[in-house]
């Protein structure tokens, strides 16, 4: 693919979904998610299906049955192109055309909630409006690397226009720094940013994310919509939610790489599994700096008023 001549140089490839390089092609082709150096001009997807291939049918036409002879992930990917199923996929019941809305106003009554997974490789935190049926929809989400507790605290109030019922984080961030003495959840805190202590249990997690991925069973016996939606805007949960694989030692449990596609998704089930367990969501950090002056402050009062 070098050279001086006028001689036009391409390269064609030719592919399924799935496979070791799938996240790479559909970064690339299919959700066109450009890094530094990549040219968008340099890339065009082609889609095509079985059913374009006419000679095939004509000559081989059994070849169509062994197809739909597959699994549903696989039937999905090889059968309909679809490059949100792969082999392994852990969350197969996501499909973009029943999960994915397009941005709306939200209704009188919907409470707004987030949910982050923090590290200063990427702060990964979403905002949820949840109705009073229980219904969820991921209504904003923010993807940033590189940002300290601080920095990260004022991204997240810049992205909250409105009033937050609560926010849940892992219970790393409530841990004490041996270096200093205080824990991320202080310096979130003193940044305007209260958390709550999330349910991180990983089993059910995923799969209180599966439940409301569910289709649900209406009483005619149709199925009706989800329980979570997700807004178009959210690509980045989009991309990684229904990239996520069975972990090989558990098929309970999503694997833990590539890390960057877990981020997200894990924010995604600190919500959901805490807003399940109501007495978890009302469990406060630890008392934090101006908490604890202000506790102080109160206490020696008191104790004024008695001596």
């Amino acid at each position: 693919l070098r050279g001086t001549s006028p001689v036009p140089r391409r390269m064609y490839l030719t592919c399924n979904p799935g496979g070791v390089g799938h996240a790479w092609v559909k970064r690339l082709f299919i959700d066109r998610d450009f890094r530094d150096g990549e040219k968008p001009s340099d890339y065009r997807f082609i889609p095509s299906t079985v059913y374009d291939n006419a000679p095939l049918l004509e000559k081989d036409p059994s070849y169509l049955d062994r197809l739909n002879a597959l699994s549903p992930e696989l039937r999905r990917a090889w059968l309909e192109g679809d490059w949100d199923a792969q082999a392994g996929q852990f969350f197969t019941e996501f499909r973009r055309d029943l999960h994915v809305i397009s941005p709306a106003p939200l209704p009188d009554g919907v409470r707004i909630y987030r949910a982050l997974d923090y590290g200063l490789d990427m702060l990964a935190c979403l905002w949820f409006a949840l109705d009073r049926f229980g219904d969820v929809k991921v209504i904003r989400e923010l993807y940033e690397p590189g940002l300290i507790a601080s920095a990260a605290a004022r991204r997240i109030r810049e992205c909250s226009p409105e009033p937050v019922a609560a926010t849940f984080a892992p219970p790393d961030l409530f841990n004490r720094q041996k270096d200093t003495g205080r824990s991320m959840w202080e310096v979130f805190e003193e940044g305007g940013v209260s958390l709550c202590r999330a349910d991180t249990n990983r089993r059910q997690g995923w799969m209180q994310i599966k439940e409301y991925l569910a289709p649900r069973k209406l009483a005619n016996g149709q199925k009706g919509p989800p329980r979570l939606l997700i807004f178009s805007c959210c690509e980045n949960l989009i991309r990684t939610l229904p990239a996520l694989l069975h972990d090989k030692a558990d098929p309970c449990d999503v694997a833990s790489e590539p890390h960057e596609y877990t981020h997200l998704p894990d924010a995604l089930r600190y919500f959901l599994r805490s807003r399940a367990s109501p007495a978890k969501e009302r469990q406060p950090g630890p008392m934090g700096h101006r908490a604890r002056m202000l506790a102080s402050e109160s206490q020696s009062a008191r104790k004024g008023r008695f001596n």
